[in-house]
């Protein structure tokens, strides 16, 4: 991508203007983040999830992921600086594999599961 001149950023799109050809973007991994601006020739939008962590008991206070740049480092710093050698449980939340009603029946659908990140950290 560099070398055609593209960007790839990994934000939540909050407004689009298409005849300004700009679009506002905050990055999501943590609270509080600034609205920021760019302006675009092109621009390709890829729908991701949201995971609810505020949702998990405990995770804000004892919990670390893999999902995202800032939990991860978040979890790289735990290890490097803070861990005590105490043990640690390595989980996967449940995974529910589905199709939503409101896609085009005709619309292929690639399935899989997320069985990477727990197995992934367990042999780290």
């Amino acid at each position: 991508m560099e070398q055609d001149h593209s960007e790839f950023i990994l934000p939540e799109a909050t407004t689009i203007d298409p005849e300004a050809h700009a679009a506002f973007y905050q990055f999501n991994e943590q609270a509080g983040p600034p609205i920021q601006k760019i302006s675009y020739d092109y621009l390709v939008i890829a729908p991701g999830n949201r995971l609810a962590y505020d949702q998990i008991e405990g995770f804000s206070a004892f919990g670390e992921s893999l999902t995202d740049v800032f939990l991860g480092n978040r979890l790289r710093n735990y290890l490097h600086c803070d861990y005590k050698r105490v043990p640690i449980a390595i989980t996967s939340d449940v995974f529910h594999e589905g199709k939503s009603a409101q896609l085009p029946q005709n619309m292929p659908v690639a399935w899989s599961a997320c069985e990477v990140p727990p197995v992934e950290m367990a042999f780290s």
